[in-house]
């Protein structure tokens, strides 16, 4: 006979954000995307993309690599 804990130790849920930039790049290597980040929601993922140098573009829904960025902010397209 089986027995269900009463406090379970933990739970299934997750997330997953797959990023591509949305810039051609020579920087870029081969099969470097996608950039995976995982979490428990879709902010955990995207404040991790962003500490690791990403900007998330809430209204085109597109991203920019770190590689990328820092060429814009070089170059201020």
């Amino acid at each position: 006979m089986i027995k269900k804990y009463p406090d379970p130790l933990c739970y299934a849920a997750g997330y997953s954000l797959d990023l591509y930039c949305d810039y051609e790049n020579d920087a870029h290597g081969f099969n470097e995307f996608p950039h995976t980040f995982t979490g428990e929601t879709f902010t955990g993922c995207v404040r991790d993309a962003r500490l690791k140098g990403w900007k998330i573009h809430k209204e085109s829904r597109t991203a920019t690599c770190p590689k990328c960025m820092k060429e814009i902010v070089k170059f201020g397209d």
